[in-house]
């Protein structure tokens, strides 16, 4: 009887691990995601400065350089985001085209 109980028991603990484990990846997509469209966002508003591809490779090198992982994250996009934003995508169509949303 008591291996029975300890076998619920752990049956128990190990589904209510998953199920947080899940939760906690889902908020971490939508902090991921919501943080996509901000820096796309200001991304956006250096492009309509009128500034150049590699200036805002610059930029975005310079804001992962001082801390902001969020931009280290996208560095290796810059140019598809760059193009997607000279396009007139929406910020949700660039973050879903580089698989951050």
């Amino acid at each position: 009887m008591s291996r029975a109980l300890l076998f619920i028991a752990f049956v128990f603990s190990a589904l209510v691990t998953f199920a947080l484990s899940a939760r906690s990846r889902s908020y971490a997509k939508a902090v991921s995601c919501e943080s996509c469209l901000t820096r796309v966002r200001l991304v956006a508003q250096v492009v309509s400065f009128g500034k150049s591809y590699r200036e805002i490779k610059n930029d975005v090198s310079d804001w992962c350089d001082k801390g902001d992982r969020d931009f280290c994250d996208m560095k290796s996009n810059i140019k598809e985001i760059y193009n997607l934003i000279q396009q007139q995508k929406t910020r949700e169509q660039v973050c879903s085209a580089i698989r951050m949303c």
